[in-house]
């Protein structure tokens, strides 16, 4: 099976080097400094599954867009950050209109991505991820895994049967040493995800911590409390189903031992606002109120984390926009 990566996120590394481990044919099609550091340096994955090293001569590296449109992918997996794909819709539409039966597999996290692709790729070739992984990217060509939920799984929001092309991709996966499955539920994991999501990569932005500092006091637990009420309306409101009956059993979950378990790690959007960059919110509790709004439910919390790292990420954006004018 022939599987490109377009982008090279630590998600997308971490799989990757799991593929080339079982045998797959993987590519890269990469910015130019990503693409020279993956030539040079192979690629490099530390943390809680054991080091791994993959020589850069187990893999393509593709970097220009007439490169990528001469080969031919059974799948391609879209690992750019999320805030990025708007962006490069049009590009990438390039290299699927090049191979228009490939699965793509968006490895982002997040609510109503597939919407940017509506009209563009037939639903059936568009599948969803559900990452259960904490994952730093520490150099362009490493990828350090802190922590592991469980199985990541691959699956698709419209037709709930299983595709035997990326089952195997899944099962690819999880041959390197990575868990990874395929499930016909993929809505719903996603939206577990989102409970999780919806409340530590705020709070950690808003807060500028790592994961463990958000459930030192009764005010951050209040709040993740009130959060987690009104995205349980949500995903009730949508249909979806999620391990826990109550959004008072998975606060309890979540604030004893889940983000105990990923005490030490620095969420993406915390890691946004080290780097200055835009934030994935729009897709987090954005997508909440949303919903909600659309559903004619309350979305008080939410909103209010929504506006508070809206508030934040427009004013560190102004003022990086102002030192590049001076």
């Amino acid at each position: 099976m022939r599987v490109l990566f377009y982008g090279a996120g630590a998600v997308g590394l971490a799989f990757s080097a799991s593929l080339i481990s079982a045998g797959f044919d993987v590519s890269f099609y990469a910015r130019a400094s990503t693409a020279l550091n993956l030539m040079l340096e192979g690629i490099h994955i530390t943390g809680v599954l054991g080091k791994k090293k993959v020589e850069s001569t187990k893999f393509k590296v593709l970097n220009s867009i007439e490169l990528v449109l001469r080969e031919k992918f059974d799948v391609i997996v879209l690992c750019t950050k999320l805030t990025e794909i708007e962006s490069l819709v049009k590009e990438f539409m390039q290299v699927y209109d090049a191979n228009p039966e490939a699965k793509v597999v968006l490895l982002q996290n997040g609510w109503g991505i597939n919407r940017l692709f509506k009209g563009k790729i037939a639903d059936q070739n568009l599948f969803n991820a559900f990452i259960h992984l904490g994952i730093n990217r520490p150099k362009l060509h490493c990828a350090d895994i802190t922590a592991v939920g469980g199985p990541s799984a691959f699956g698709n929001i419209t037709h709930r049967t299983v595709d035997p092309t990326v089952e195997k991709l899944c099962q690819g996966i999880q041959a390197g040493g990575v868990p990874c499955e395929y499930s016909s539920d993929i809505g719903s994991l996603i939206w577990s995800k989102m409970l999780y999501n919806c409340t530590t990569n705020p709070l950690s932005f808003i807060m500028s911590s790592k994961n463990g500092e958000l459930v030192r006091t009764s005010y951050s637990q209040e709040l993740i409390a009130s959060l987690v009420v009104e995205i349980f309306a949500v995903i009730k409101a949508l249909g979806y189903a999620v391990p826990w009956s109550t959004p008072e059993e998975y606060t309890e979950v979540l604030i004893k031992q889940l983000i105990p378990y990923s005490s030490e790690h620095v969420s993406s959007m915390q890691q946004d606002r080290i780097n200055k960059r835009v934030t994935e919110v729009d897709f987090l509790n954005g997508a909440v109120v949303a919903v909600a709004k659309e559903k004619g439910l309350p979305a008080v919390a939410n909103t209010l984390i929504y506006n508070l790292v809206k508030s934040i990420e427009a004013f560190y954006l102004s003022k990086e926009k102002d030192k590049k004018e001076a």
